[in-house]
């Protein structure tokens, strides 16, 4: 048969918001599931500041604490909830955060690993050597510490074997757990200890480290004596709150209790016997008043073989001034019956806790009525709501289906749009080869006219110049701006006759006149063309120039 290895568990002291207690848990998940390992782990983290511990357990985090993980680490650890990363259930279940003053506090025990990053830096020296003999106290033999990289060990350097000087991982090499001196204080001292007996090994024993543990015995041995005292002259009894939680028993009063099916709740109604519940309630309800004096009550109560026997129930107020009420309930088995005229003679159950149970019973059935009322009231309102919802749900609906039919309509226009986005291509792509080929012939036409020497210049009706050729732009200096203008404006000034006025008479008789001469030392032949008539068309005249 196997032995099923003890889970590992791990101490973050100072864990604050809780990342490095996180990071711990996914670095030991991802460690044992690599190494095909099924052992588990426990995480202790604890801090002294509450919001810090809030913060930590819920495990929500915002998207810069998680930016440099790998993907694959968040996606397998966290959830995105609302803009923040969630911790896995799973992971989280393996953390516990306590509250826990690392300085006055007593240490975990049993422990493989603590990771006590950046906390001696707020420390001074003295503080710094309680809290390594701490850890010292409460690790395992060869359990490992890991500090920060600036702290070290001190005057317990000794103690540890150096793992990893960069990384500053340390490994205990004692047995012993020898606990400092000045830790044996506040409220860490008040604690019996039994473990601070096993001493270092082969080691001279430090004079005030004894004196602590023989005071750690002493005091044992004071609770051992109380716990004598208490069996021997407590008398049978049940130690009861005003709310009706036991918080203990005496001697022979664990007759009368029943702790095997409900181990959590300790009240009266849970674990105390039904016989004694009449009696002990009427006593809770004069404690919860305030008026409650020290009385005896006799009550028949059926034994776990069956007998019935008269229980002698005392009952007695401990505390009725304080927030939390105590009463003890005193419980003895009747042998023979008490004298009637005796002063100490015990009544059984009277008339008067009859009144004071059906008192609080009608206190009950008004609060129960109040509450039956308030809960018809409560879900008569919820109906109400759930009717508006109902109705809000279907307009819902409807505007749903009006939005669906939208979104169609809007599907088919996108269609018809892309079809006409693909006409619209088929044009552009057309176009553009319409354009190739003028710009194809318009290039061989001006091959032509510079062949046969003859430049040619178009007009519109008014005269004003609409394109011309290259021959033309060389000898008239034409530039492409001077398109839209006339030729009284940016025409030629020729020696041998004003061209501008020659156009005018072309534009005018529709006849055509040819005019020769000499420019700038060349001979030149200008001949000014009315256009055939065509009413798609604007020109009006050719100017040809040889």
């Amino acid at each position: 048969m196997t032995t099923k290895p003890r889970p590992l568990r791990i101490w973050v002291p100072g864990c604050a918001s809780g990342e490095e207690a996180y990071t711990l848990a996914i670095e030991m998940s991802e460690a044992l599931a690599e190494a095909g390992a099924a052992r588990k782990f426990r995480i202790i983290a604890t801090d002294m500041h509450r919001g810090s511990l809030e913060r930590a357990s819920a495990g929500a985090y915002d998207a810069q604490a998680v930016a440099n993980l790998p993907p694959e680490i968040v996606g397998r650890y966290f959830e995105k909830r609302n803009n923040k990363y969630v911790v896995d259930p799973i992971l989280r279940q393996k953390i516990i955060f306590s509250a826990h003053d690392v300085l006055s506090d007593p240490p975990f025990m049993n422990l493989n690993l603590i990771s006590c990053r950046n906390l001696f830096i707020y420390l001074q020296d003295r503080p710094q050597a309680r809290v390594l003999s701490m850890f010292l106290f409460g690790l395992r033999r060869n359990g490992y510490m890991f500090l920060g990289p600036s702290e070290s060990l001190g005057r317990f350097s000794q103690e540890f074997d150096t793992i990893d000087s960069r990384w500053r991982i340390f490994q205990k090499a004692s047995e012993g757990r020898v606990l400092d001196h000045s830790v044996m204080t506040g409220k860490f001292r008040a604690r019996p200890l039994h473990e601070t007996a096993v001493a270092a090994p082969k080691r001279p024993r430090d004079r005030s480290v004894a004196s602590d543990i023989a005071d750690i015995r002493s005091r044992e041995t004071l609770i051992k004596g109380y716990d004598a005292l208490l069996k021997r002259y407590a008398p049978p009894s049940i130690l009861v709150t005003g709310d009706g939680s036991v918080l203990g028993w005496f001697g022979m009063a664990r007759l009368f209790i029943d702790t095997m099916n409900n181990l959590t709740d300790w009240t009266v109604e849970n674990i105390v016997h039904h016989d004694l519940h009449f009696t002990i309630n009427v006593a809770l309800e004069k404690l919860r008043q305030g008026q409650l004096e020290s009385y005896s009550r006799k009550t028949k109560v059926t034994l776990t073989d069956g007998e019935v026997q008269t229980c002698n129930v005392r009952i007695e107020a401990l505390d009725q001034v304080s927030r939390v009420k105590v009463m003890l309930v005193g419980l003895e088995l009747a042998k023979e019956e008490a004298p009637q005229d005796s002063a100490a003679a015990i009544q059984p159950i009277s008339d008067e806790d009859v009144s004071v149970v059906t008192t609080r019973i009608h206190e009950l059935e008004r609060d129960l009525r109040l509450t039956e009322q308030t809960l018809q009231h409560v879900t008569e309102r919820l109906e109400a709501s759930g009717e508006e919802l109902q109705a809000s749900n279907e307009e819902l609906q409807a505007s749903n289906e009006e939005l669906q039919a939208a979104n169609e309509e809007l599907q088919s226009s996108n269609e018809e749009l892309h079809a006409v986005n693909e006409e619209l291509v088929s044009v552009s792509a057309e176009h553009e080869r319409k354009i190739e080929l003028l710009s194809q012939l318009n290039a061989n036409t001006e091959q032509v006219l510079e062949l046969l020497g003859t430049g040619v210049i178009f007009l519109d009706k008014q005269g004003r110049i609409q394109r011309f050729s290259e021959l033309v732009s060389e000898r008239f200096k034409l530039e492409t701006h001077d398109i839209g203008r006339t030729f009284h404006v940016v025409g030629p000034r020729l020696e041998f006759t004003a061209l501008e006025t020659v156009i005018d008479e072309v534009l005018e008789s529709g006849t055509s006149q040819t005019v020769s001469g000499e420019h700038r030392g060349q001979a030149i032949t200008v001949e000014v063309h009315p256009t055939k008539e065509n009413p798609d068309s604007d020109t009006g005249a050719v100017v040809l120039v040889r």
